[in-house]
């Protein structure tokens, strides 16, 4: 699969060989699997010599949702600059021989394409799997979260997950809270037509 990898500027990586054997006869020659053993940092790292991103296409089972974050899980201390992986997301209960052979090539293609970044794929783990309706629970997501960043060596990279993290729990939890502020009696008052003497003495009153 390495020339195609090459000239495709992919490879993607799914669970077994009869995954591999159907990526193949249906066009997609940079298809590899570690031969139905969890991935290992070292195929990472191989991998990463191919190309800068491989595709982790897993079954879309229970077992391959979980191998899925192990191997991101993996691949975390070992991300450097321009080094990562993308997600496909596999239908439940289904595979990519499954596919292929239910559905045709066009809609496996279609899977591949709309692969997902690593980021993304940690993040959407996170909001389903965590409760996040009190500040304690949302703080229990909030520390998986930056747990991951905390395990990527590269300092710069890590600094940017957080800072990413950090932008998707504001933006999605806490955002509509911040806006949703009184109006102070500065601008309560300014909205009333007084006289700057009752102004005054209403001022006072509040001091008071």
């Amino acid at each position: 699969a390495r020339e195609s990898a090459y000239k495709h500027n992919t490879l993607i990586v799914c669970e077994g060989y009869m995954d591999v054997i159907a990526l193949h006869r249906a066009g997609f020659p940079y298809a590899i699997a570690p031969c139905g053993t969890a991935m290992t940092e070292e195929q990472l790292l191989q991998c990463w010599k191919t190309v800068d991103e491989p595709t982790l296409c897993f079954d879309g089972d229970d077992a391959g949702k979980k191998a899925a974050l192990r191997t991101c899980e993996r691949a975390l201390p070992l991300l450097t600059a321009g080094k990562s992986v993308n997600i496909a997301i596999m239908p439940t209960g289904q595979d990519p021989d499954d596919i292929i052979r239910t559905q045709g090539k066009d809609v496996m293609a279609q899977i591949l394409d709309t692969a997902i970044p690593l980021r993304d794929f940690l993040w959407n783990h996170a909001i389903q799997s965590f409760e996040t309706n009190t500040p304690e629970r949302l703080a229990k997501m909030e520390k998986q979260l930056y747990t991951w960043a905390g395990t990527i060596k590269d300092t710069f990279l890590a600094k940017n997950y957080r800072n990413n993290f950090n932008d998707l729990v504001w933006k999605t939890f806490k955002s509509n809270r911040a806006s949703l502020k009184p109006l102070s009696q500065v601008n309560r008052l300014q909205s009333i037509n007084l006289s700057d003497k009752q102004q005054k003495i209403l001022l006072s009153c509040f001091i008071n």
